[in-house]
């Protein structure tokens, strides 16, 4: 009994082994048939590359790649990198494809202006049609601000005049007002100054804008233009604080309401006064000069 168990742990131990070996050689043949897969050189980022950031030897590299790993569009020659510029963003290691790439470190940005910015304001689609407007129009910005703790009185206002129109926003949002009601929102992009920039940025926050349209050739100004502000008092007739103004008071007569009941009292105690056998005198109501004496 004890001969025919050692028998059997050695026919296990023998198994083991013969099978370890065949693992193992099945994993250096996998190894070796890797390591002699072609590999062929691509670029790839050497660091964080951001958008319209230029290509050059700081932010790149060459790197060996299987070829059966390689991205369908991966640079491979320094014509297609040189002097380029990412549409997007890449990361270390990152494969460069070409068709992420472009010529110019922006379309839209190298179009602004000089001194200029671009801002980006949301219109109500429901009161300004977007679609009649074109990059190279220009329009007015208007805010409607409602009367509040730091809003006096309910107006509606112009902020900016003769702004350019950048670009027109594809994607329409839905937003809700204060009143839980949606609002179908379209963005649209307008060149400005610095100054012009805080200025609608802080009408977003008081109130919501919307643009006007204007002629090509009009450049009125402020100083020749329509009034650039308008009230519910302008509208409605109403006073600032939203109350019907009160008609004006007639002329008070001679002396106030508390001079004519002490009149009155006066004059009812001089008919007391006959009644009950006294002589009553007439009651002067106009100042008497002092007697000298």
């Amino acid at each position: 009994m004890r001969a025919k168990s050692m028998v059997l742990i050695l026919i296990a131990l023998a198994c083991g082994l013969i099978a370890s070996i065949g693992i193992s050689q099945v994993m250096e043949s996998g190894i070796g048939r890797e390591a002699a897969a072609p590999t062929e050189k691509i670029y790839v980022a050497l660091a964080d590359i951001d958008i319209g950031k230029k290509l050059d030897e700081t932010n790149l590299k060459l790197e060996a790649w299987p070829k059966d790993k390689i991205p369908q569009g991966a640079a491979k020659k320094l014509e297609e990198v040189k002097d380029k510029y990412p549409r997007t963003r890449f990361y270390p290691g990152e494969p460069i494809l070409v068709a992420k790439l472009t010529d110019s470190p922006g379309a839209a940005a190298i179009k602004i202006p000089e001194g200029h910015r671009v801002v980006s304001v949301k219109v109500d689609v429901q009161n300004f049609n977007t679609a009649l407007l074109s990059p190279g129009d220009h329009v007015d910005v208007l805010v409607f601000l409602r009367k509040n703790a730091d809003i006096p009185q309910t107006v509606a206002k112009t902020v900016l005049r003769n702004v350019c129109v950048f670009a027109v926003g594809s994607e329409t949002e839905r937003t809700i007002d204060k009143d839980g009601k949606a609002i179908a929102a379209q963005t649209v992009s307008l060149v400005v100054t610095p100054d012009q920039g805080r200025k609608v940025l802080l009408a977003m926050e008081l109130g919501r804008l919307q643009l006007t349209m204007r002629r090509p050739d009009d450049q009125t100004t402020e100083s020749d233009a329509d009034a650039s502000e308008t009230s519910l008092s302008d509208i409605l007739g109403k006073t600032a604080d939203g109350d019907q103004p009160t008609a004006k008071a007639p002329p008070a007569a001679t002396g106030s309401k508390k001079t004519e009941s002490f009149l009155d009292m006066l004059r009812n105690q001089g008919l007391a006064n006959t009644s009950a056998g006294f002589k009553s005198t007439p009651l002067q109501t106009e100042p008497v000069a002092e007697e000298a004496f």
